[in-house]
């Protein structure tokens, strides 16, 4: 659930300002990625 909605969140967010949406989506990315080296 908390999933979806940071999803449509996102895509509104991605919608309104494509380059803030861009660095979350870098953001995001750079997290899962330094997660999974953990």
């Amino acid at each position: 659930m908390f999933y979806s909605y940071f999803k449509t969140s996102f895509h509104t967010i991605y919608r309104k300002k494509k380059i803030i949406g861009l660095i979350l989506l870098f953001l995001f990315k750079f997290y899962k990625k330094g997660y999974n080296y953990m």
